[in-house]
């Protein structure tokens, strides 16, 4: 299956990973994801100067049936707080694309979520894969603090890294660059 883009009205935000409980790693600000040992990341940044398109994060793996592609986009501090249903008409939206060409020909949304994680996924098998495509994928759109999180996960049809793949992202945190008081505040404070 191919991958269509969607286009959704927030503001870009950084993406940070760590492969192990990195304490100051962690601490720095954006997303982070504990990407499992032996998959493979890369940023992919928008063009120097350009504000308006987010950094997006391509993860890589291997398994015994095949490749497992993971594409992610983080789009930080919406400018209102998406409420559970905004997500699931997000989430819903963006898996229709991949009716028309899928076995299952309607999306069916599963729930992923946890205290500061809500997000719905649908999986779609190809109904004819050409050679060298992915037989099946998954979309999921969730929000993870202020943000709203794109995925799309492209795999085989007995994926065992699907499962990993969606508790990373279940996981992820969002740490908020440090707020500095403003100048003099301090002073008035303390007189």
């Amino acid at each position: 299956m191919k991958r269509a883009v969607a286009a959704i009205a927030v503001l870009a935000f950084s993406i940070s990973f760590s492969l192990a409980d990195d304490t100051a790693e962690q601490a720095k600000p954006g997303l982070h994801l504990k990407i499992p040992a032996g998959w493979k990341s890369r940023m992919r940044q928008p063009p120097a100067g350009d504000t308006k398109l987010p950094t997006a994060m391509q993860i890589d793996a291997r398994e015994g049936s095949g490749a497992f592609s993971l594409k992610l986009t983080f789009f930080g501090n919406s400018p209102r707080k998406l409420t559970d249903d905004d997500v699931k008409k997000v989430a819903e939206a963006a898996a229709q694309q991949y009716i028309d060409k899928s076995v299952e020909k309607a999306v069916d949304l599963q729930e992923l979520k946890n205290e500061n994680f809500l997000g719905y996924y649908a999986t779609f098998t190809e109904a004819a894969p050409k050679p060298g495509d992915f037989p099946a994928v998954t979309s999921l759109v969730a929000r993870l603090g202020d943000g709203l999180m794109a995925v799309t996960i492209m795999h085989q049809k007995d994926s065992k890294n699907l499962p990993t793949a969606l508790e990373m992202l279940r996981t992820a945190t969002v740490v908020k660059p440090a707020t500095q008081p403003a100048t003099g505040a301090k002073a008035k404070a303390s007189s």
